[in-house]
């Protein structure tokens, strides 16, 4: 087991694993992005675009997804693995990606990017992090005042996977609202979005351990039908899951950027 090893924290060498179609064309996936855009509340009739910047955006796939569901918007990704930002420059070159530690204390980003975006969105990076407020709170220095926020962490128990790639922990509703306003944000909702298919696809990964990655690259290569079909249910069975109640495990918050202060 890897957690919290150097290596569960190798994200430029997770990106060169992870960067292929088949560990982000999944259904959990899908629908966590499907749940971001949902609570983000983007008008697609603005005449003025919005600043929409992801951070933790990895390999910039949230980002093209948001570019693909929306004709006027400017899009940016900070991360700190540049490996991560590489690949993401190549999947979408009109997105502007730039490196950032958010981790460390006191961070001030290039004037460029300074109160600059009008939404943010921050998915599955805080339970990956010993120090999640203070990240958020750097994290604000890119938004302009009451900016919108929209979060996704894990919530329920942990896989062999979840592990692999260094989760320090993961999340209730409620952690993830006191970590928010710790850093600085007026949080305006928070759901736990997924139950009952997504409780029972996130179970299947925790039974299966380390074989649900020889699972993917099976699918990737075409050698499994079995995979595949699995997949596409859990896609149809995830129309059905609920958006809000205390036994999902897909934690959401949305909430506002109330400006930079001193978190501890």
């Amino acid at each position: 087991m890897l957690e919290n090893s150097p290596k569960a924290d190798n994200w430029d060498s997770h990106w060169q694993e992870l960067s292929k179609d088949i560990y982000f064309n999944t259904p959990a996936v899908r629908y966590r992005w499907k749940c971001l855009e949902r609570l983000i509340g983007l008008n697609h009739q603005t005449s003025s675009p919005a600043k929409l910047i992801d951070i933790g955006c990895g390999t910039g796939r949230l980002l093209k997804y948001f570019s693909n569901c929306y004709s006027n918007i400017q899009l940016k990704g900070t991360d700190n693995s540049f490996v991560g930002l590489e690949i993401a420059k190549q999947s979408l070159p009109q997105g502007i990606f730039f490196q950032a530690d958010l981790c460390t204390q006191q961070y001030e980003p290039p004037a460029p990017h300074r109160e600059w975006a009008t939404h943010a969105i921050c998915s599955e990076v805080l339970e990956h992090l010993d120090e999640p407020v203070i990240f958020l709170n750097n994290a604000g220095k890119f938004l302009q005042n009451n900016a919108t926020l929209v979060v996704s962490v894990p919530g329920g128990p942990m896989s062999s996977f979840d592990h692999q790639v260094g989760h320090r922990k993961h999340y209730t509703a409620k952690m993830l609202e006191n970590e928010l306003t710790q850093a600085g944000y007026k949080v305006e909702k928070t759901a736990c979005a997924g139950f009952p298919f997504h409780n029972l696809y996130r179970l299947a990964f925790i039974l299966r351990g380390e074989s649900i990655l020889n699972d993917a690259k099976q699918q990737e290569q075409g050698n499994s039908s079995f995979v595949s079909f699995v997949m596409n249910c859990f896609d149809w069975l995830f129309k059905f899951n609920l958006l809000n109640t205390r036994f999902g495990w897909t934690v959401l918050a949305k909430a506002s950027w109330q400006g930079d202060r001193p978190v501890f």
